[in-house]
């Protein structure tokens, strides 16, 4: 099996800096960790264009609710997650290849990590993209 390709999608005010060293110390698999201003300017076309590129898996990390500093960004992040979870049953992918966690950055318990490695798992179950493009 080839190594596991993840991106990573995240709130830059809810991620620490050990959590971004844990996730770029992982072996097994290839994460590709963008942050974002927000989580609510992310949209459902950056879901679905990671796994045009090939990835096998996408996570995708907010604020708690009630702690967005936008105050509904989380909120527009999980209605554009639940559409992306939507096209992707209906185009045959399944939406086991997307995940998304509420986290903040005081929470010592590694909830990133965490987070990877069910995306691990996930992947494991259902397979690798099958759209990943023959090297």
């Amino acid at each position: 099996m080839e190594k596991i390709k993840i991106v990573m999608f995240c709130c830059h005010n809810c991620m620490s800096n050990e959590d971004v060293d844990s996730i770029e110390r992982h072996e097994v698999v290839d994460i590709r960790l963008i942050k974002l201003p927000c989580s609510g300017r992310l949209e459902v076309l950056h879901l679905l264009e990671a796994f045009e590129t090939g990835k096998d898996g996408v996570i995708v990390l907010t604020c708690l609710n009630g702690k967005c500093q936008s105050l509904v960004g989380n909120k527009r992040a999980r209605n554009r997650f639940e559409l992306a979870k939507k096209y992707l049953d209906e185009i045959g992918l399944g939406q086991k290849r997307l995940l998304m966690k509420q986290i903040t950055r005081d929470d010592v318990s590694n909830p990133t990590a965490k987070a990877v490695d069910e995306m691990i798992a996930r992947v494991k179950e259902v397979g690798q993209n099958p759209l990943k493009k023959e090297n």
